[in-house]
């Protein structure tokens, strides 16, 4: 497999779903002021589930991509988390309006953000699978199972599950709660 230049292997698979998160994000943000009720509806709908696609799923884009273009496995895994990372970022600022720079960046562990960054994992190991696999059919000599792929699959959506399993996240959002108040106090009006 031919190795890219790095702006080609990595930074073009990360901004395709970087741009396509930031547009997204965009029109979802400004839709609201539209004053054509039915137009508001489709472009918030549809700008929210390209959003939500993007965040939940950009690395079964983005790891193939720089996978194929020749990038080693650490540019591929850095690149797939890049685009969650930018999202989880994002939302981190957000809430500075409202909480101290400590109190914020505590967010980054609140289980919303914990199951974006482990379905990644879970989502590189299989994206791995699926292209040593696509690989092999091409006439590689590589073996399609790999220990460390399947474990990331399998950790990530071990994770994944027991943060939403278990009570629909309510527990585990209860556990992020709790170490807030044991960092940072019990907050105004508790």
């Amino acid at each position: 497999m031919e190795k890219r230049a790095f702006f080609s292997r990595f930074v073009v698979p990360v901004l395709v779903v970087f741009l396509l998160m930031a547009a997204s994000f965009a029109v979802y943000s400004v839709a609201w002021k539209i004053n054509a009720y039915v137009l508001q509806q489709v472009l918030s709908t549809v700008s929210g589930v390209i959003l939500f696609f993007t965040i939940a799923f950009g690395t079964f884009v983005v790891y193939p991509m720089t996978y194929f273009r020749g990038a080693s496995t650490a540019e591929r895994i850095i690149a797939s988390l890049i685009n969650p990372f930018a999202w989880a970022t994002k939302e981190v600022v957000r809430i500075t309006m409202s909480f101290t720079l400590a109190e914020s960046l505590y967010f980054y562990l609140s289980p919303l953000q914990v199951a974006v960054f482990f379905a990644a994992v879970a989502e590189m190991g299989l994206a791995e699978l699926l292209c040593r696999r696509a690989a092999k059919k091409r006439g590689e000599p590589i073996a399609v199972f790999s220990i460390p792929s399947i474990a990331a699959l399998v950790a990530g959506l071990a994770v994944v599950a027991f943060l939403f399993a278990w009570e629909q996240g309510v527990y585990a959002f209860y556990i992020f709660i709790e170490g807030f108040r044991g960092l940072f106090g019990p907050g105004v009006g508790v």
